[in-house]
């Protein structure tokens, strides 16, 4: 059913730099009109999410609302499945708290996957309307050790170089994810390395909005 208080993750400056804007001006009067409560938290550096979400009592809502990109998905539930598991997280379950982005960041992916279109007033409607829908939760171990969770998209190798070379320039904006990964391929030198790769599939689930 329709939630009656949300927690409101905010990346100022993720994407075009609107996130803001929106909530203020769209999402905010529209959840109040919608009898929702809202406590907004606002990332002011780099990680600020993780900080954010391992000092809030998630108890108190009925849900959390990111807005921002696919990277403020990924920091956020690594920092909550880290909370709620500790840090190795080795048999994660799914998470009591439903998960809603609204596609205010660069790269708009997860968003896109969950609702269709990249369009902010579809998102925040849905949010309204409350349906919760199961999503699958992946992760990546090596040595024993985890390294990160997702529920969007996860690689190991070429693709998690390509990424982070790609987040080195967001100086480019959208315009990084064309030039960064033809450089990675074209010119730069790959790292090689010897790796057996194993996976397990279990049914677990991440809810979201």
């Amino acid at each position: 059913g329709k939630p009656r208080k949300l927690v409101i993750f905010l990346n100022p400056i993720g994407g075009k730099q609107n996130a803001r804007s929106i909530y203020q001006k769209t999402a905010g009067p529209l959840f109040e009109l919608a009898g929702i409560l809202c406590e907004v938290l606002v990332s002011e550096r780099h990680r600020h999410f993780t900080d954010l979400v391992a000092a809030f009592d998630f108890s108190s809502v009925d849900g959390m609302v990111i807005f921002g990109g696919d990277g403020s998905v990924c920091e956020i539930l690594n920092a909550l499945m880290r909370k709620t598991y500790g840090q190795e997280v080795k048999d994660p379950k799914p998470i009591d708290i439903p998960m809603a982005v609204i596609p205010t960041g660069t790269g708009n992916g997860f968003s896109e996957g969950l609702y269709g279109v990249q369009n902010e007033l579809t998102a925040i409607l849905h949010v309204i309307n409350g349906t919760i829908l199961p999503q699958p939760l992946m992760s990546v171990h090596s040595g024993g050790s985890l390294l990160s969770m997702s529920c969007c998209v996860i690689a190991y190798g070429l693709f998690s170089d390509v990424m982070y070379h790609t987040d080195k320039q967001r100086w480019l904006k959208k315009l990084r994810y064309a030039v960064v990964p033809l450089w990675v391929m074209l010119w730069k030198k790959q790292r090689l390395f010897n790796a057996r790769v194993t996976y397990k599939v279990r049914y677990r689930t991440h809810c979201l909005f």
